[in-house]
């Protein structure tokens, strides 16, 4: 499902509901970065399990440069004022 969905809008959502400190920020980031642990299976399965690992990971990562370019967007912001 996780290539279904936008996580972006939902941890911007989230973030509305309840504001996170800088310190929780960082951790959420630090959680959602680890990635499983990936297992080397020679199977068609294995292979695919592989697959949607390595697919979460490039989700992460779209996830964490959204999170920064909107940080960078928003001090533009605030120098141009």
């Amino acid at each position: 499902y996780s290539n279904l969905f936008n996580f972006n809008s939902l941890l911007k959502n989230y973030k509305k509901i309840y504001p996170l400190s800088e310190d929780e920020n960082k951790l959420l980031f630090i959680l959602i970065s680890i990635p499983d642990k990936i297992k080397i299976n020679n199977t068609v399965n294995g292979i695919r399990e592989i697959k949607s690992k390595i697919n979460k990971i490039y989700i992460t990562l779209s996830v964490l440069n959204f999170e920064e370019e909107e940080k960078r967007n928003t001090h533009k912001q605030e120098d141009n004022k």
